[in-house]
């Protein structure tokens, strides 16, 4: 895993066995517990632009998921069922009762679940550009799913200047402004092209959740049940899944707010981190604390859908979707 030199006396590694797979973990500062999960072909490392400012306040977990890096490879399918239940394992051997969630990407359709399943168990969510709000994303996603494709894909991606190609293709993919790629994610990303098992299990993970036509599920009929408080962040950029999708979920949310971050791509995170945690630190100030405060609330009985909630105000200003120029209206695809 490279982790920059700047934020190796902050962050720990830890190793957590699950089932008989060992996960690896990144953690930081002390608190109240807020966990962040990465997106799909990524892992926890994409989160250290930001863990040192969260972990001023708070006790940081970073997961890469099964599969993904340096956890270990699964024996089983990478379902969206054995994902979920593997995080929610992990949380447990990590003595994580009441910790908030943070998702990126398909990240973020794996809080979704999580919350869904457990809502009694996470005091506030926040969704960053995450999979599961609608059909749509970005082909070019969507076709490595089809038969053969995926695997030839990471073939390529294994040559001896496989490495360099998966740089490329994940900034043009990832990011609104290519020179915003930090050197070491450019440098993880050649690593783990390399690493062995590692795309066969991200393209098995991915065909979980997409198909040739887009998002397998979309989960925006179920968002009502979620009675926490969802913060909804999405680069207005986005070139995996568009920013509609954010006003969408936004206004299925009972108790949900909505940034939309200007001039990014699908990883605020990791693009403007800074304005990433001008949005999301204050919303952890306000509800990371709940779970001392308050019992946790009964799991939401099962009932017609609510009229849509009014929006509150962003912190960052926020648009209709519009079209990207270095794409054409062609580049979505949707069921």
């Amino acid at each position: 895993m490279v982790i920059e030199e700047q934020f190796t006396d902050v962050i720990e590694e830890r190793r957590v066995v699950v089932d008989g797979v060992t996960s690896q973990v990144l953690t930081a500062g002390e608190g109240r517990p807020v966990v962040l999960l990465h997106g799909d072909g990524d892992n926890a490392a994409v989160w250290q632009w930001v863990i040192p400012a969260l972990a001023r306040e708070h006790h940081v977990f970073a997961l890469s998921l099964p599969g993904h890096a340096d956890t270990d490879r699964a024996r089983i399918d990478y379902t969206r069922e054995y994902m979920r239940d593997f995080v929610s394992a992990t949380l447990d051997a990590l003595g994580l009762e009441r910790p908030v969630l943070v998702g990126n990407s398909l990240g973020g359709q794996l809080s979704l679940w999580l919350s869904l399943a457990e809502p009694e168990r996470f005091p506030a969510v926040v969704l960053l550009d995450s999979s599961g709000l609608g059909w749509q994303v970005n082909p070019s996603l969507a076709i490595e799913t089809l038969p053969f494709v995926g695997e030839y894909a990471a073939a390529v991606a294994r040559s001896p200047f496989g490495g360099v190609g998966r740089q490329m293709s994940r900034v043009s993919e990832l990011f609104w402004r290519y020179d915003r790629a930090p050197a070491g994610w450019l440098a993880e990303q050649a690593r783990l092209a390399k690493l062995p098992g590692f795309l066969d299990a991200a393209i098995a993970a991915r065909r979980a959740v997409l198909g040739p036509w887009g998002q397998r599920q979309v989960l925006l009929d179920q968002l009502h049940r979620l009675t926490m408080p969802v913060l909804v962040v999405w680069g207005a950029n986005d070139l995996v899944v568009p920013v509609a999708h954010a006003h969408a979920a936004a206004s299925q949310l009972p108790d949900g707010e909505l940034a939309v971050i200007q001039d990014c791509g699908h990883m605020p995170h990791v693009e403007r981190p800074d304005e990433f945690l001008r949005v999301v630190v204050p919303f952890l100030a306000r509800h990371a604390n709940d779970a001392d405060d308050a019992q946790p609330p009964p799991a939401p009985q099962r009932r017609t859908p609510r009229r849509r909630a009014p929006q509150r105000a962003s912190p960052l200003s926020h648009q209709p979707f519009k079209q990207s120029p270095r794409r054409g209206a062609e580049a979505w695809t949707s069921r």
